[in-house]
């Protein structure tokens, strides 16, 4: 919509040449666009795939300390246990797939994640989830002590 009013307005201006050639560059530079966007989504599917699976995973680290969790478990721990590992499995694997792919798009631009790059993003994720894990630990010391 935007190229054919700047084309309409070059075309009353009486520069014919100029709008075809302003026309073209537009088309180019979307096209150019469309190529980069496809090219993203071979990393943005997978990534955010792995942002959904780690985010299951720390809901089942998190249940995984309730004490509750004990009681009238009725097989529930084994399940949740299985499944955390599964997750776990399954996103280190994910993890070098968009690692890979990212390699290959390394020519072009970095694949940036909340300011960091893919590498320091999936460092500072497992980090939290190491730190939500340390701080379960210190607490359950704590109450302990007491």
């Amino acid at each position: 919509m935007m190229i054919a009013c700047l084309a309409l307005i070059f075309m009353r201006m009486g520069r014919t040449s100029s709008c075809e050639v302003t026309q073209k560059n537009f088309e180019k530079e979307a096209e150019n666009i469309k190529r980069g966007m496809v090219q993203r989504a071979r990393i943005t599917k997978p990534l955010h795939d792995w942002d959904n699976s780690f985010e299951k995973l720390i809901e089942l680290h998190q249940k995984s300390q309730d004490p509750e969790r004990l009681k009238n478990r009725g097989g529930q721990l084994l399940r949740d246990e299985r499944a955390r590992k599964a997750l776990k499995h399954q996103l280190v694997k994910q993890e070098k797939q968009i690692l890979e792919i990212s390699e290959t798009n390394k020519g072009n631009d970095r694949f940036i994640v909340n300011g960091k790059n893919l590498e320091e993003y999936f460092a500072a994720k497992w980090e939290d989830l190491d730190r939500i894990h340390s701080s379960f630990i210190n607490n359950r010391k704590m109450k302990r002590k007491k």
